[in-house]
């Protein structure tokens, strides 16, 4: 499998997980999506295209935003509120979440 096939096949089925995963969670539950990628395609991609899906839309999901835990933003890169990504250092190899409430 190329390169480009894999970047095209892997958020497919990180998507096709996370839309699964949703199906569990229980009103009022949370739902976080995390990977130890920092590819777009993967990270916000993968978010993206969660937020733009029936099983969003239908399921009662919201973007949860971290501001609502006064969580800071020491050593992160944050996109949206709901999401952060930690950079590489010492302790990580570089992390991705998006967290979502469910109704």
């Amino acid at each position: 499998m190329s390169k480009e096939d894999t970047l095209q096949s892997v958020p497919n089925l990180q998507l096709e997980i996370i839309q699964k995963a949703a199906s569990f969670v229980k009103e009022g539950g949370v739902l976080v999506y995390a990977t130890c990628s920092l590819l777009e395609e993967e990270n916000k991609g993968v978010a993206r295209s969660f937020e733009k899906s029936e099983v969003f839309r239908n399921g009662g999901f919201v973007p949860w935003p971290f501001s609502e835990d006064g969580f800071s933003e020491g050593g992160t890169h944050r996109g949206a509120d709901h999401e952060i990504t930690l950079l590489p250092s010492e302790w990580n190899d570089g992390v991705f979440f998006a967290r979502y409430k469910k109704g």
